[in-house]
């Protein structure tokens, strides 16, 4: 019981460590679609996003939920 729950904990925290990662590889395997579907700038082509500005929103948010603490209320 103990090893599975130092297993789990130590896969949350991994993958806690590593969301910045999975955002820039799924933006790599979906680049087609964000460009054509998601991006901002889908209409200036001459611009070439090329879905940049989605990938840097999704890495913005994610460092937002990292600075604030989720257990924390604002009074």
């Amino acid at each position: 019981m103990k090893s599975t729950l130092t297993i789990l904990l130590a896969s949350l925290f991994l993958l806690q460590s590593f969301t910045r990662t999975f955002i820039v590889v799924n933006y790599q395997l979906n680049k087609d679609y964000i460009s054509d579907v998601l991006c901002e700038n889908k209409t200036k082509k001459e611009m070439h996003c090329e879905g940049k500005c989605h990938l840097k929103k999704e890495l913005q948010k994610e460092e937002k939920n990292e600075s604030t603490p989720s257990g924390s209320s604002k009074e």
